[in-house]
């Protein structure tokens, strides 16, 4: 867990910039860990959105501290030399807490999170509103699970969606089907979530992508033309987190009352250990459009001028609406590739760079927090800071706040 929690936010596999000569967008994910990768899928139906590309997490490892051949496994009630604390439970040697090695509390902290969890749900699924309904049926898979147990969590949402005029509840349930195919998510289609949310870049995204596996020229077109206009709306992004985190305080408080959770300590820790789970599976349902967004904007496409011009349009779109690394990663990669003129870029390479270099070197800050209960708080901050501004807009604060710019203003997405 405590690998979990030094690089929760701090990734160095991040998004990286293909060469700005290169054809090819990097795929890229941003991933939690604590999520297993996805295990191979069920058959797909016909008419089902197609898996996600960004549903398959990348493996990440850093050097771990070398163990004396005897160490200290135990807990201890006091602080001592060599020692850290475990949030909630005593101290522990911080050689051996900062190995990536099982640790004897694992099974309790992953108790802890589904009794809080089992808290939250009923608040999401008696809720009045559609879309807290969709996030408890995504959420009630089994924990760190993103196979069978999440095609039927997809069912299961897409049943609840399928005749809803929500656009926040149909399109959490189509982005859940899109990386997680269940039964019937052959019910829900990327067109149905435009004409709920026409203003909403992830809907158009997702229909391109439709488009493009169907071979539909027409409607590939149209939905690069309504991703290329100027009043474009802005995607909230992480839909699963924003819902959870609503209802999370009422939650953990339950849990206290009910004894649940034995302390405010072991709560902090199943808050942010939830958080991370739910955060997880929102940054693995980023979409199935990327290839359809390439392919259609690189090589033979753009000979056609207006295709240019609207490929164009679409990156600057981007760089200016976009929320995660990822999606400025490939904003860049389609603004140099279409041959966007520097000077309209609202965002140079050069910045990206700057961020993904502070993502890395936060990372071993934060190793020394260790499973401290600053550790935890610090998760839960951050969460609710990348809720509120987005990724990007998270780690661009973070770094003009690391340079001692914290009070110069900061470049955040037009709404």
């Amino acid at each position: 867990m405590a690998l979990v929690l030094q690089h929760l936010f701090s990734r160095p596999d991040a998004p990286k910039l293909p060469p700005p000569s290169g054809p090819d967008v990097a795929r890229s994910w941003s991933p939690v860990l604590g999520l297993e990768a996805p295990g191979a899928a069920p058959p797909q139906p016909a008419s089902a959105p197609a898996r996600s590309e960004a549903a398959q997490p990348k493996p990440w490892s850093r050097p771990q501290p070398e163990l004396p051949a005897r160490r200290d496994e135990g807990l201890h009630s006091q602080a001592g030399p060599g020692r850290q604390s475990v949030c909630g439970l005593g101290y522990a040697d911080s050689q051996w807490l900062a190995a990536d090695v099982p640790k004897p509390w694992d099974q309790s902290r992953q108790d802890e999170v589904k009794r809080l969890r089992d808290h939250l749900l009923p608040l999401l699924r008696h809720s009045a509103d559609p879309a807290d309904q969709v996030a408890a049926a995504l959420l009630a898979r089994p924990l760190w699970d993103v196979g069978l147990g999440a095609d039927s969590s997809s069912h299961a949402a897409a049943l609840l969606a399928q005749h809803s005029h929500s656009a926040a509840a149909y399109g959490l349930a189509y982005r859940a089907c899109a990386t997680w195919p269940g039964a019937a998510c052959s019910g829900l289609s990327a067109r149905r979530w435009t004409e709920l949310d026409e203003q909403n870049p992830s809907a158009w995204l997702f229909l391109l992508g439709e488009a493009y596996r169907a071979a539909d020229a027409a409607v590939l077109a149209e939905a690069l033309y309504r991703l290329s206009l100027p009043q474009l709306g802005m995607d909230p992004g992480m839909p699963l987190l924003a819902r959870a985190q609503a209802r999370m305080a009422q939650a953990r408080a339950q849990a206290l009352d009910t004894a649940a959770l034995a302390s405010e300590e072991l709560a902090l820790v199943a808050d942010a250990m939830l958080q991370t789970q739910i955060i997880g599976v929102d940054f693995a349902m980023t979409g199935n459009w990327l290839q359809a967004l390439n392919r259609s904007c690189s090589g033979p496409a753009l000979a056609d001028s207006n295709r240019q011009q609207q490929c164009q349009a679409v990156a600057r779109n981007l760089l200016l609406r976009g929320r995660s690394l990822m999606d400025m990663a490939q904003a860049l990669s389609l603004a140099e590739r279409s041959g966007l003129p520097a000077a309209e870029w609202p965002l140079q390479r050069s910045d990206y760079l700057a961020v993904q270099a502070q993502v890395g070197a936060d990372s071993e800050a934060q190793a020394e927090l260790g499973e401290s209960c600053a550790a935890f708080r610090l998760v839960r901050s951050r969460l609710a800071e990348i809720l509120r501004q987005g990724e990007w807009g998270f780690w661009r604060a973070e770094l003009a706040r690391q340079r001692g710019a914290a009070s110069a203003p900061v470049p955040t997405p037009t709404p």
